[in-house]
């Protein structure tokens, strides 16, 4: 039983060794670990009871090995953990930080005004030649100044978001840069407005069918 026991342990040990030299820890790995440490300590206690003192020290020195090893690797990953959880902590913070400033600017202390007047101008032109009034309404809730700078603070809080990923923690963006992000999503809204607003109204103004009529 004592060789036998010997035999068993060092076969384990060979193949915890082997597990060690490749560069990617697998959860089977993880389980050879704790079945090997288990082994350690059940041969500690066989070597104990044997009088064997070169096995009890292989088995000794193998479980102090393994434990160490499994201390490393718990600490390991708790400082992982603790990494990604400063990291959503600090993501968080960054994001109610940039609101907090956008807000600023765009409601508590309003520097920005979405200027939908051309568009306002283009559907009071065809009031009188409306046929789908539920085409027409929807071109004039498109086109609602404070609809579109809701839409806009959004676009411009994300944008900031992003750009924070490139500046050292707790960065802010000014007034100038929020500007710029607003002067941009302002343009891509006329870009989109025009052929949109210019599309709903062909739509809203086509002759009705007899069909329809009737």
């Amino acid at each position: 039983m004592d060789k036998l026991s010997t035999q068993i342990f060092n076969a384990l040990v060979e193949e915890y060794q082997k597990s060690k030299e490749v560069d990617s820890w697998t959860a089977s790995d993880s389980e050879l670990t704790r079945d090997l440490l288990g082994a350690a300590r059940f041969v500690q206690q066989c070597a104990l009871a044997w009088n064997n003192d070169s096995l009890l020290g292989k088995a000794t020195r193998v479980a102090a090995e393994i434990e160490e090893h499994i201390e490393a690797e718990w600490q390991l990953e708790m400082q992982q953990q603790d990494a990604f959880i400063d990291d959503l902590r600090e993501m968080d913070a960054t994001q109610e930080r940039i609101k907090s400033v956008c807000s600023f600017h765009f409601y508590k202390e309003p520097k920005f005004v979405a200027d939908m007047s051309r568009y306002h101008a283009m559907a009071a032109e065809i009031t009188d030649q409306v046929t789908d009034h539920g085409v027409y309404q929807s071109i004039i809730k498109y086109i609602d100044e404070k609809r579109v700078l809701d839409k806009i603070y959004v676009e411009v809080k994300r944008m900031m978001v992003s750009e924070a990923g490139s500046h050292e923690p707790g960065w802010e963006p000014s007034l100038s840069v929020i500007t710029a992000a607003f002067n941009d999503a302002l343009k891509d809204v006329y870009r989109r407005a025009d052929k949109t607003v210019a599309d709903r109204i062909a739509n809203a103004i086509k002759p009705r069918s007899k069909s329809a009529e009737k």
